[in-house]
């Protein structure tokens, strides 16, 4: 899944990278989509959890700090999975 996302740790401009995450192992993918819709913008949200040896991946999180599987399950768009991988890289506006 590849992603282009604000680093919020430039204050002053805008500045986006790409994230490319590689899951594996996956044991739950949730994602439902609205018919009519193009496109998801998430502002300040996602969630990430590990329990055990389980990595939890809410994108679209229906409420803060949800820690529970039941929680995340109520998400439109989840992914649960054993193993993960992700690479940054830098994205120019051409």
């Amino acid at each position: 899944m590849t992603t282009l996302t604000r680093n919020i740790e430039f204050t002053d401009k805008n500045v986006y990278e790409i994230v490319k995450f590689r899951f594996t192992k996956i044991k739950e993918f949730k994602f439902y989509e609205e018919k009519g819709s193009v496109n998801y913008v998430v502002v300040l949200g996602g969630n990430f959890l590990k329990i055990e040896n389980t990595y939890i991946f809410d994108f679209i999180p229906w409420g803060e700090n949800l820690t529970t599987l039941g929680d995340i399950r109520k998400s439109d768009f989840y992914i649960i999975c054993e193993e993960f991988d992700f690479e940054f890289k830098q994205y120019f506006d051409v």
